[in-house]
């Protein structure tokens, strides 16, 4: 519990001197107007889609949550399954999947999340191409030493992928650490690396004391 945090944003939140921005949200109204346009009132003809995952037991739980999600808001009966990490890699490789859950970790630069989207872009799974967005990743933002006009650029990109819409965000992971409470000069930071060298421990500290077992 207490290790995600809900955002549809692809790009984590949290990412500092970067703006998000907004376009997605949870409109069941909506989805289901857009459904009826696209052909499929109330889900009617909707075709089999299948949703995978990499085995683990909490991106099953994910899984059975859309499944239930989208029978809920828009009737549809989608199907989930499971597949062992090294098929799961060469499924999404091959892009032979309807939906297919993927997470992705980085520092603290959204170059690091939007950069690997572009047309050519090696794990790019999705098969997402877009010339504007790839204009903005290998030209404008390369083209500025201004880093708030960089961050822009990111944003306006992300905007781009987001209205795209080849990727649905659900969450940003978040991590938990128990810690000592003698332990002293450890900042907290976003990509969760523990520096040793500024790290104390306080032998004053009560965490000392010891307290016989009345056992």
């Amino acid at each position: 519990a207490g290790t995600a945090i809900p955002s549809a944003n692809y790009v984590p939140v949290g990412m500092p001197d970067y703006t998000h921005p907004q376009v997605l949200g949870f409109d069941p109204q909506e989805a289901r107007r857009l459904l009826a346009k696209a052909g499929y009132p109330n889900g009617e003809g909707f075709p089999d889609i299948s949703l995978i995952y990499n085995t683990m037991e909490n991106h099953r739980s994910v899984a059975v949550a859309i499944q239930q999600m989208w029978k809920t808001h828009l009737n549809l009966d989608i199907e989930i399954a499971n597949q062992e990490w090294m098929v799961y890699l060469d499924t999404l490789e091959n892009r032979d999947y309807d939906i297919a859950r993927m997470g992705w970790t980085g520092d603290i630069y959204p170059g690091i999340f939007l950069d690997r989207l572009v047309t050519t872009g090696t794990s790019n799974r999705l098969g997402f191409a877009n010339a504007e967005y790839d204009d903005i990743i290998l030209n404008r933002i390369r083209a500025t030493g201004d880093a708030d006009e960089q961050m822009a650029l990111y944003t306006e990109a992300e905007r781009i992928l987001l209205e795209a819409m080849p990727l649905l965000p659900i969450y940003t992971y978040k991590n938990k650490f128990l810690a000592q409470p003698s332990m002293k000069g450890m900042p907290s930071n976003l990509a969760s690396m523990i520096n040793w060298k500024y790290i104390k421990l306080d032998p004053d500290a009560p965490a000392w004391e010891w307290a016989p077992s009345a056992l």
